[in-house]
Formats: C-alpha cells, sequence, structure tokens
C-alpha cells in the first residue's frame, strides 16, 4: 500500500509539473525561422507592390510593400511552397527549404498582351 501511495503521489507531481510549465513555456523551447524576400518584375528589376505570397503548407498569406518586400514569421524548420500571384503577371511557384531563416528574390514575367 505504501509503494501505490508513493508512485501516485509521483506521478501527481509530474503532471503538475508539467501542466504547471504551461504552453508558453513549453514554445519557447521549439525554435522557429523566418522566410523573407522581395518581389520584382523579371524585365524592368522594378520592385512590384501588391503581390500575394502564400506559404502552401501553413496556408498563411502575405502582400508585398511597396519596395515589394514580404516577411513570414514563426516558421518551424522545413520544406515549404510558396505561391505568388499578382495581376497581370504570371503566377510562380517556389520551394523552399527552410533550416534557418532565409531571404529570397522572387522575379516575376508579365502575361503577354495580344
Amino acid at each position: 500500500m505504501k509503494k501505490l501511495t508513493l508512485s501516485v503521489a509521483a506521478m501527481l507531481m509530474a503532471f503538475t509539473f508539467t501542466f504547471a510549465m504551461g504552453p508558453k513555456e513549453i514554445a519557447k523551447d521549439i525554435q522557429t525561422v523566418s522566410l523573407s524576400g522581395q518581389v520584382m518584375d523579371m524585365l524592368t528589376g522594378e520592385a512590384l507592390a501588391g503581390v500575394k505570397i502564400m506559404v502552401e503548407e501553413t496556408n498563411e498569406i502575405s502582400y508585398t510593400d511597396f519596395d515589394g518586400k514580404f516577411t513570414f514569421e514563426g516558421l518551424l524548420p522545413g520544406g515549404y511552397k510558396i505561391s505568388t500571384n499578382l495581376i497581370s503577371y504570371k503566377s510562380s511557384d517556389l520551394k523552399i527549404d527552410t533550416e534557418k531563416t532565409q531571404k529570397v528574390e522572387v522575379k516575376l514575367e508579365q502575361l503577354s498582351r495580344r
């Protein structure tokens, strides 16, 4: 009976410690990376504002600013597919490996005018 009581007490202490840490303390141990970059016109090199950038695996969406720049923060390290979309430009898909924080440069091609 004494062994059973000690075992139950030990398990209760372990659970109490685990739950006392809470999700914020546990999340601090998870390392995340950021992905940033700039989107430009393929021919002119001009920065493109308002480009929709989507991380396919997380469904996170960002839009480029007036300098054509974008940022995704808090991504887990690993491979991601990034899709771009802007009216009058061809859509683009990129595969990116984010083992550490990365910067990418994306060049979009205008659709042909007929």
